[in-house]
């Protein structure tokens, strides 16, 4: 069985798809999306693998993405993501880090979390 390790989010898509801007990014007020996942196995299956933990954050400040993975044992998984942005304005020279911010996140919601049925 395979599972996305993020089930739900604002963000299916990189919003900030440009090479390069020349004009600040605005965001309309400052947000934090978290999500946890703690999942319990049924006793017939197996964890196979798990995404690996990431952590991203913007040198300028302001913009951070973090996802951790961890096997608790006896069947137990927790998943969590966070993603927060603190400030509403990046300058142009900021844009870079804040397009590879997004594309990490979206890269990780489509790893998946692999189970398989035990023998």
């Amino acid at each position: 069985i395979y599972l996305s390790p993020i089930l739900y989010s604002e963000f299916n898509e990189n919003l900030f798809k440009l090479k390069e801007r020349l004009y600040p990014v605005d965001i309309p007020y400052p947000f934090l999306e978290q999500i946890t996942l703690n999942l319990q196995l049924p006793a017939d299956y197996e964890l196979e693998s798990l995404p690996k933990m990431v952590m991203n954050s913007a040198t300028t400040g302001g913009a951070s993405y973090f996802f951790s993975s961890t096997n608790k044992g006896n069947g137990a998984i927790q998943l969590s993501s966070s993603l927060n942005i603190s400030k509403q304005k990046f300058q142009p020279a900021e844009y870079p880090e804040l397009k590879a911010l997004f594309e990490t996140m979206i890269q990780k919601k489509e790893e998946m979390l692999v189970l398989k049925k035990k023998v």
